[in-house]
């Protein structure tokens, strides 16, 4: 199973399950690529519910990324550096990352795990276990 958490591997790690399993067509060996755990998941809205604005949340390393980061690493957070990032080229954020918290985090990746093993569960019961 190859699950990436990075825009830009997307297609290269879709393109490294096709050429392995190609190369292993012969065998009972498959690779998959588990698209669902990065897509956009409803975590966005959910967001939205809570009150948080579109602009705030952002695209990158905004209330989003921030908040998943501070769950699994809250010591990989710059806490003093935090804020709402004007310009992505400067900052290196869009939306507004002081808003993020551990408790958005834990739900953001409750969301995108059960989306990702769903998506496994379906490839494993499509393929016969394989």
């Amino acid at each position: 199973m190859l699950i990436g958490d990075s825009g830009e591997n997307q297609k290269g790690l879709q393109s490294v399950a096709n050429s392995l399993n190609k190369e292993w067509s012969k065998t009972n060996v498959r690779v998959h690529f588990v698209s669902e755990y990065y897509k956009e998941s409803p975590f966005r809205e959910w967001l939205q519910g809570q009150g948080e604005k579109r602009e705030d949340i952002g695209t990158h390393a905004g209330i989003v990324d921030t908040s998943q980061l501070m769950a699994v690493n809250p010591n990989g957070i710059r806490s003093d550096k935090l804020a709402a990032g004007a310009d992505r080229s400067v900052t290196g954020a869009t939306g507004n990352p002081a808003r993020a918290s551990v408790a958005y985090g834990k739900k953001g990746l409750e969301m995108k795990i059960e989306a990702a093993v769903a998506q496994i569960r379906k490839l494993i019961g499509a393929k016969g276990g394989r």
